[in-house]
């Protein structure tokens, strides 16, 4: 595990003394919480999210249809490429980070990013512009939506500021770049042999 520097640490015991106070009844839920946690994000309103470290796919599988979607041959075709090339595993583990940074840099054009949840620490969410007009009830200027409290469903929900999301981008760049070191060196040592592919019958 890699070193972490001492405000790194201050902030995961922060999360974990955060974490024990909202759900006292449940230690081992705060502590698989801290442990799957690669870096916590304090924004300036003291609002805490976490980002999770990803786990490493190495299954994948390959649908066909004989009504709809992909037909056998082609699922035949594509896991062969998924055999023979990284490329797709290093593309698919490494999704939920290219989309998370992709919908940050959008933040305040065609979507927003929401930090929802009941206390404080909180959950990534996004929404597009139309929904969050909803949620504040008529038109706005989409700077001035940002920074607000908005009712998400039964939750509350944080529009974020600017600052806020270039804290939130900058951590998941580095768990995101720790992740592709890591995908990286699986492919080095092992290369695609180790990877479980297949394809399957959609319409049964």
């Amino acid at each position: 595990m890699a070193k972490i520097s001492k405000e790194e640490a201050a902030l995961r015991d922060e999360y974990r003394t955060v974490l024990s106070e909202e759900f006292p009844e449940y230690p081992e839920m705060v502590d698989y919480c801290v442990k799957k946690c690669a870096e916590v994000v304090r924004l300036f309103n003291g609002i805490i999210l976490p980002v999770n470290r990803a786990r490493t796919e190495t299954r994948f599988c390959f649908g066909y249809s004989d009504f709809w979607g992909p037909t056998y041959e082609e699922a035949c075709a594509s896991a062969r490429d998924a055999r023979e090339s990284g490329e797709y595993f290093m593309r698919e583990n490494m999704r939920l980070f290219t989309r998370t940074l992709e919908d940050l840099n959008r933040h305040g054009r065609d979507c927003f990013i929401v930090l929802t949840g009941d206390h404080r620490t909180r959950d990534l969410h996004v929404m597009r512009v139309a929904e969050v007009l909803e949620a504040v009830g008529g038109s706005a200027f989409l700077e001035d939506l940002k920074g607000r409290e908005i009712n998400v469903g039964r939750t509350k929900g944080y529009i974020c500021r600017d600052e806020d999301v270039a804290l939130i981008r900058a951590a998941y760049e580095k768990v995101a770049a720790a992740h592709e070191k890591k995908l990286r060196a699986y492919l080095k040592r092992y290369g695609t042999r180790k990877l479980h592919i297949w394809t399957y019958w959609r319409d049964e």
